[in-house]
């Protein structure tokens, strides 16, 4: 599916709940605009009001550039992020591939198949009845918070971390790699 300006929402489902886990998570994204005075861009992630309960979250902040948060208290305290580095200002109307993988000691992004931004991390995983999104903060009760402006496609989701030799097959030289689904997948 493709995501341009309109989110998904996913009720809590024991698939997007990775407690202590391994996780790894992948999408491609376009920004359609920036501001300087914008929030948080969200891509893909679970938990946003944080009576919810956050977990996970990939997306872009004017602050930071792209991002992999993991919260492991539920809560913005003791937020571990890993960042990739000059990504404030990324270009309007290209497409980025972005992959982030937790494990119990780190989370870590990459951008275009190239090195893993890397933030060590220990101790706690929350788990909550927060809803997994694409494209949009949605609350517990399915509230849209903050859809995102970026375009997002191709969002894949694994309980593992993923290896360099995977994250290079989705990159796939910057052509992507398309899944080919001969049946339903339920979520």
């Amino acid at each position: 599916a493709n995501f341009n300006d309109t989110g998904l929402a996913v009720a809590s489902n024991a698939l997007f709940r990775f407690g202590a886990g391994n996780f790894s998570l992948s999408c491609w994204v376009r920004m359609n605009s920036l501001s300087i005075f914008t929030t948080t861009e969200t891509f893909v992630g679970k938990g946003y009001v944080e009576a919810d309960g956050f977990e996970y979250l990939m997306g872009w902040a004017p602050a930071f550039g792209f991002f992999f948060n993991h919260y492991p208290l539920g809560t913005e305290a003791g937020v571990k992020s890993a960042v990739v580095p000059g990504t404030l200002t990324p270009d309007v109307g290209r497409w980025y591939f972005l992959c982030a993988r937790r494990s119990p000691l780190s989370v870590e992004i990459s951008m275009e198949n190239g090195p893993w931004a890397t933030a060590a991390t220990s101790g706690g995983f929350a788990t909550s009845a927060s809803r997994f999104s694409v494209g949009d903060r949605v609350s517990s009760a399915g509230v849209s918070q903050a859809p995102s402006r970026a375009a997002i496609c191709n969002v894949g989701v694994w309980a593992r971390t993923l290896s360099d030799a995977d994250r290079g097959d989705l990159y796939n030289g910057d052509l992507g790699l398309t899944y080919d689904f001969d049946y339903p997948v339920a979520v």
